[in-house]
This record gives C-alpha cells, structure tokens and sequence, in this order.
C-alpha cells in the first residue's frame, strides 16, 4: 500500500512537469489546485504512517501491521 502511494506520487510529480503535451485546461486544473499531491503533504502522511508504527501496542489493527512497517523504507527514496 505504500509502495502504490509512492508510485502515485511519483507519477504525478512526472506529470505535472510535462507541461508542453497539456491542454490549456489541464495546465488550468493543477494551477487551480496546487496543494494536489505537494511534497510537503506526502511527507506528512509518511511520517504519520512511521509514528503510527511506533506505538509499541502489541493488539496493532490489521492495515497498521501491514502499512505502517513500510513507511520509513518510502520515506528514504
């Protein structure tokens, strides 16, 4: 799961940066909309996922000890 989060966030990045192969709307789009997958918020969820994974709570939910020890590895790409 984060994996495909990183992958996505990836992929936009390359995206938005491709501005010649866009239509004048899409280019309208992501100037409307420039918190849409920023650095700064994707950082913020990763570190999130870290925290969450160092509670120490032995009766963890399912998703979080799944997710949650993969987070420190996406933080470093």
């Amino acid at each position: 799961m984060i994996d495909e989060f990183i992958y996505q966030f990836q992929n936009f990045c390359q995206y938005r940066t491709k501005l010649k192969a866009k239509s004048d709307d899409e280019i309208a789009t992501l100037k409307a909309n420039p918190e849409a997958w920023h650095p700064a918020i994707v950082m913020r969820y990763l570190s999130s996922f870290v925290k969450k994974s160092d509670t120490g709570v032995q009766d963890q939910d399912r998703s979080r000890r799944y997710v949650c020890p993969s987070a420190p590895v996406s933080l470093s790409r």
